[in-house]
């Protein structure tokens, strides 16, 4: 199993590492296709392109975060136990975060409602697709490591 060690995405918690907020993300997958939002200029790495994703509440358990932020996100809504866990990752780019990656499968392609002040757009795309874009830092290698190891098992 290929282990992603980059100098801000790691699998394994690094020494000493203290997170500073949690957050999480979905694949949410239509047969080879998967959801991509592109973040609006008033947030940070702004033009950029990444999961459904967001922080998780203080009061909130992982798993019922990534429901309402898919829903905040997207306008999809979805029970906990629809979603699959992938991987916890933890991440040191501008602070460190623990970032948990989820996934769901869908058979069609759903309507998709975006918050106009968090994203300006939305895309399906496949995996080659999504690496001509410009990418949220890190999401490269959470994909990577998504269609890599996770899909294969």
């Amino acid at each position: 199993m290929k282990i992603i060690q980059t100098k801000m995405l790691f699998i394994e918690k690094p020494d000493s590492f203290v997170a500073d907020r949690i957050a999480a993300g979905c694949f949410i997958m239509v047969e080879n296709k998967f959801l991509i939002l592109k973040r609006a200029e008033s947030q940070s790495q702004s033009g950029t392109w990444g999961l459904p994703a967001g922080g998780i509440n203080s009061d909130e358990e992982i798993d019922e975060g990534m429901v309402r932020e898919l829903y905040e996100e997207t306008g999809l809504k979805f029970d906990k136990n629809e979603l699959k866990h992938v991987q916890k990752f933890y991440v040191k780019i501008y602070q460190n975060f623990e970032f948990d990656i989820y996934m769901v499968k869908l058979n069609i392609m759903p309507e998709i409602k975006i918050d106009k002040n968090e994203h300006t757009d939305f895309k399906w795309v496949t995996r080659d697709e999504a690496l001509k874009l410009s990418l949220i830092l890190g999401f490269k290698e959470s994909m990577d490591y998504f269609f890599d190891e996770f899909q294969n098992k």
